[in-house]
């Protein structure tokens, strides 16, 4: 799973994910904050496309989405699996944004494969991610990617400051 919940919701709106709850995400704009539904398409369009947070439900689909590892985790005891390591998507994709995070993503790649019962070599995974590092920009902070960012930070400052450190500004 993400750390960053933000990054999550922010992504699931700009592809158009619904809720599954059915509780209003929010939408995607274009840079005019004009409403378009180009979707997952976005990813291969040249449109830029921010997402439109819905400032009424952000708190809770952040704290609903921080506590999903650990209800997927239980779900998978319940049904007989063992516990699988939880491990980050930041840690696992840190080389992408740059060479001296290579180690980090080695561990966490490991720690994954272990936790599923795979014998990892350290070196062949090193060999394999060095093809990619420091392939990828960092991600943008989100006053350029979330449309109403000034809505959202002054939500969060109010309503939840103990998710605030999720909103990225470099």
């Amino acid at each position: 799973h993400r750390n960053n919940s933000l990054d999550t919701l922010v992504c699931d709106v700009r592809d158009c994910f619904a809720d599954p709850a059915g509780v209003e995400r929010g939408y995607t704009v274009d840079t005019q904050g004009q409403k378009i539904d180009l979707c997952f398409d976005r990813r291969s369009s040249s449109i830029e496309t921010l997402a439109h947070l819905d400032p009424k439900h952000v708190v809770h689909h952040l704290k609903r989405a921080a506590s999903f590892p650990e209800a997927q985790a239980t779900m998978l005891k319940n049904l007989g699996y063992l516990p699988a390591k939880t491990v980050l998507v930041e840690d696992l994709f840190a080389f992408e944004y740059s060479k001296s995070s290579l180690g980090k993503s080695v561990n966490a790649w490991e720690s994954f494969f272990e936790s599923l019962g795979v014998e990892a070599d350290s070196e062949i995974i090193r060999s394999y991610l060095a093809k990619a590092v420091a392939s990828r920009s960092r991600p943008r902070p989100h006053s350029q990617v979330i449309h109403n960012y000034k809505v959202i930070h002054q939500t969060l400052t109010a309503r939840a400051k103990e998710l605030c450190w999720m909103l990225r500004r470099d």
